[in-house]
């Protein structure tokens, strides 16, 4: 049986447990649909459309992007590219910041911009909006278990028990952005009070 990357003890018999979830994900599914996002620098390698958002913006962003090459530009491709698209959505009164998502290897890598509906969506400027998409690029989405520590004794050699980690329910599609946000999932299940401490 695999180890959980995160445990949280309630007590002796109850703790939670994240392990890695191993399902594909949309990004949908775990940035939800209120975050805006166009490439702005990938590798042929990642579909374009696997991470932008359609929207009214979509298509002059990516004119914009594509307007950009380095075969024309080769000194500073990447900065031109990104200040058309900061002029265009700072014209249309959008929030939004440029995001490098890098994942394990060398090649992955995609340089996002993401941004809001409205000129009041300003919670895309704050530093952790971005992190679920982050975790989404690389992979870091967890499952988190309620787990009961259950006994069990042979009955023809009652000094004879094994113990191990049962799980009585568990929640899926979870970003957990350190160790202690496991904590975060408590509400999820029903637990007897919290006894240890971390």
């Amino acid at each position: 049986m695999r180890e959980p990357t995160y445990i949280l003890e309630i007590d002796e018999n109850n703790r939670l447990a994240a392990y890695q979830d191993y399902d594909y994900y949309n990004r949908e599914d775990i940035t939800g649909e209120g975050l805006n996002i166009q490439p702005i620098q990938h590798f042929d390698r990642y579909n374009r459309e696997a991470f932008q958002t359609k929207d009214s913006h979509t298509d002059n962003i990516a004119r914009l992007v594509d307007s950009f090459h380095y075969y024309n530009h080769p000194d500073n491709y990447g900065e031109l590219r990104q200040r058309a698209v900061s002029l265009y959505l700072s014209a249309n009164n959008l929030p939004h910041r440029f995001v490098s998502l890098v994942g394990y290897s060398q090649g992955e890598r995609v340089d996002v911009v993401i941004y809001g509906d409205t000129p009041e969506d300003t919670w895309v400027l704050d530093p952790k909006s971005h992190l679920a998409l982050e975790a989404w690029f690389t992979g870091e989405i967890y499952t988190v278990h309620h787990e009961q520590l259950e006994t069990y004794i042979s009955n023809s050699d009652p000094d004879k028990a094994i113990q191990n980690w049962e799980t009585v329910d568990s929640v899926g599609c979870c970003v957990l952005e350190d160790p202690l946000a496991i904590e975060d999932y408590v509400s999820y299940f029903d637990l007897p009070p919290l006894t240890l401490t971390i």
